[in-house]
């Protein structure tokens, strides 16, 4: 059924209060909001969510939460072998938004029916969540080495894992990985304008470190 133009306005409306919301509440929650995204980082992770309105169905707030392993960023960028001063000088939210970051390992939509009347509370309830859903991912995510073993609630490729042993200069072991033939897609697909890709880049660097080290 289509909306009517009253229930058009209403959303088009609570819209434009979500980042003001979103601002005047995160401090409660302990979290920054830029570019549209509420974070936090954790340890070796970071959480971020985006909240929305869909447009096609009213009466619902939604929320999309996501987890990275940001500390990777820096080898990430290293490895591509891009010019680290210039990564190392954006702001700290350039982990969240940036196009040459790690790629999620975790995401997961929700929704929650949400109060015109009361819209402020309604936020507050969508922060709850995402700070619960924090809480509950630190149980597992204790260090970016777990994602080397089996995680069935975690989308980590072998390009992710190969990356986690060679921050933590186990060249040897990451390139086996690395060669593997993942079950998981791998997103990193992205490549330069010699059409060299992430992976490609990873496995260049990690044969130069063997030998290096031999």
């Amino acid at each position: 059924m289509a909306m009517t133009r009253e229930e058009q306005k209403e959303i088009r409306e609570l819209k434009k209060l979500i980042p003001i919301e979103l601002r005047r509440q995160r401090k409660e929650f302990d979290l920054q909001f830029a570019h549209g995204y509420l974070y936090r980082f954790e340890g070796d992770f970071l959480y971020y969510a985006i909240l929305s309105i869909p447009t096609n169905r009213i009466g619902d707030l939604s929320i999309s939460i996501f987890v990275k392993p940001w500390v990777l960023n820096e080898l990430y960028w290293a490895v591509q072998e891009m010019d680290l001063e210039e990564m190392r000088a954006q702001p700290k939210s350039f982990h969240v938004r940036g196009a040459f970051t790690m790629n999620d390992i975790f995401y997961q939509g929700k929704s929650i029916p949400y109060d015109k009347d009361n819209f402020e509370y309604s936020v507050h309830e969508a922060l709850v969540l995402f700070d619960e859903n924090i809480v509950e991912h630190k149980k597992y995510l204790k260090d970016i080495h777990i994602l080397t073993e089996e995680m069935k609630a975690y989308n980590v490729s072998n390009l992710t894992k190969a990356l986690v042993l060679c921050y933590e200069e186990k060249y040897k072991e990451a390139l086996d990985i690395l060669e593997q033939e993942g079950t998981i897609s791998d997103l990193y697909t992205h490549s330069d304008a010699t059409g060299t890709t992430a992976k490609d880049y990873l496995r260049q660097y990690l044969k130069q470190k063997i030998a290096d080290n031999q």
